[in-house]
């Protein structure tokens, strides 16, 4: 099942896989992958690390990823 964006009321960067970091003024992409938290870089823009977070999630669950994009 894919979900759009803003799908979680506890997501505030607007992405899934994403949160804005105060300290580094940067949004940080990150996935979890067997109960572990994965970085996966910081970018200045939110929808670069949500592409970041899609890429990974893709090669991760493949057709069944959740994206933020969902490719149609």
């Amino acid at each position: 099942m894919q979900h759009d964006r803003m799908d979680r009321k506890n997501n505030t960067s607007g992405y899934r896989g994403v949160v804005f970091d105060k300290s580094k003024n940067r949004h940080r992409a990150m996935i979890r992958v067997d109960g572990k938290l994965n970085h996966l870089g910081y970018y200045l823009e939110a929808r670069d690390a949500a592409v970041a977070y899609d890429a990974a999630a893709e090669d991760l669950y493949g057709p069944d990823a959740v994206l933020n994009f969902p490719v149609e």
